[in-house]
């Protein structure tokens, strides 16, 4: 059967347990006699050079040597047959719209996480947020209310007794949303400008450090 002793095997004295060896039992063919012989032990690499094992991305067998290539980035893919890590487009597009997605989200949460408004009042600048800023606002300009109990995001609440100041409200919910759609467009023109040449610093784009910079920069411009 299959799990059969080969013959010869428990007649021939087996040779001695040897430090990184298999003691390998050889049966008898026309040619050979049967007997007993040392394997040595392969490495992972070694089992590479013999061609035991097949090769991973990065590495080659040369002159029976096992060469390994670190790859550039996760942009780059290996080429089996020139040996080289080349920089994939693919990959690179596909890294490019996780980043503009990245940049979106970015927008969103400050639309609606909000911003503080003179220090200790939070405003959100949602689509609901606007619209009810407006409404109120509108009442005030058409004479239908003189003054109102407004409520901001964190539960604090000022009582509103003119035009002027509910304009001030709303237009600073208002700029919540244009500012975080023109700080979109920004990081989204930087990214689109990037090249396969550019791969590093596409790599080296942190979204919310750059959402930071780009804040300020046009905060201090206005």
């Amino acid at each position: 059967g299959e799990d059969s002793i080969p013959a010869g095997s428990t007649t021939l004295e087996p040779l001695e347990p040897k430090e990184g060896y298999n003691v390998v039992f050889v049966d008898s063919t026309e040619d050979i006699e049967a007997h007993w012989r040392y394997d040595k032990v392969l490495t992972e690499e070694e089992m590479k050079v013999a061609g035991k094992t097949d090769v991973t991305d990065g590495e080659y067998v040369q002159d029976d040597e096992l060469i390994i290539v670190e790859s550039p980035s996760m942009l780059h893919t290996w080429n089996h047959e020139t040996h080289v890590w080349e920089l994939d487009s693919t990959k690179f597009n596909t890294y490019k719209n996780m980043m503009y997605s990245k940049i979106s989200d970015a927008r969103t949460n400050m639309v609606n996480g909000g911003i503080m408004f003179e220090e200790t009042k939070l405003i959100k600048g949602r689509d609901s947020d606007i619209t009810h800023a407006n409404t109120v606002y509108t009442f005030f300009k058409d004479g239908l209310i003189l003054s109102t109990e407004w409520k901001f995001s964190n539960g604090l609440t000022e009582i509103v007794s003119t035009l002027e100041r509910m304009k001030t409200i709303y237009f600073a919910i208002c700029s919540i949303s244009s500012n975080a759609y023109d700080y979109e467009i920004v990081m989204r023109r930087e990214i689109y400008a990037m090249t396969e040449a550019d791969y590093t610093s596409l790599l080296a784009y942190d979204v919310a450090t750059r959402w930071g910079e780009v804040a300020l920069t046009t905060t201090s411009s206005t």
